[in-house]
């Protein structure tokens, strides 16, 4: 993130979403594989914005 002069690193981590896990439990197996496969089922948290 960078302003005016000031610059900041922030690393971000994929998380599965638990809503996610529990969805593709009660539709079986096929769905499992998909969204690993796609990286579908993971989110980031917020990125708070203050320098």
């Amino acid at each position: 993130m960078k302003t005016g002069d000031n610059e900041k690193l922030v690393k971000v981590y994929p998380k599965i979403g638990f809503w996610w896990g529990v969805l593709d439990f009660f539709c079986g197996g096929l769905p499992w594989f998909v969204d690993a496969y796609t990286g579908a089922w993971n989110h980031f948290d917020d990125i708070q914005a203050g320098f």
